[in-house]
């Protein structure tokens, strides 16, 4: 499940991720994030990742290469308490564009200070 949260305005897009992606989740979510690009430059994004069921961090590193656009963001704040997603940022952030930084749940308001 991908959820849009309230805090997502203007340039920022926030959601919680969750569960079992579907094909429906993403049906919201890219036209959020293709208005959202449009509308800005290098707009951000704000993500709270839960427990997912998929089979791995490869397959979700495949997701986040398919999400058009995703180099056109500025900066995205992953916010977990999964350690192998602040591994996989750290390998994301050298060939985006995009400024990637992992914050555990504890750190979320300074996630949010920081995407801003």
């Amino acid at each position: 499940m991908i959820k849009i949260l309230d805090e997502t305005q203007e340039n920022l897009i926030a959601a919680k991720v969750e569960g079992k992606i579907t094909e429906q989740d993403y049906e919201i979510f890219i036209p959020v994030l293709e208005k959202t690009l449009q509308d800005y430059d290098r707009p951000n994004l704000y993500c709270e990742v839960y427990d997912l069921e998929l089979p791995s961090p490869k397959a979700i590193w495949e997701e986040i290469k398919n999400i058009p656009n995703y180099n056109k963001l500025g900066k995205c704040a992953i916010v977990s308490d999964k350690k192998w997603l602040d591994t996989m940022t750290k390998v994301a952030d050298k060939p985006m564009s995009a400024d990637i930084k992992f914050f555990s749940f504890e750190q979320k308001s300074q996630a949010k200070e920081w995407v801003k």
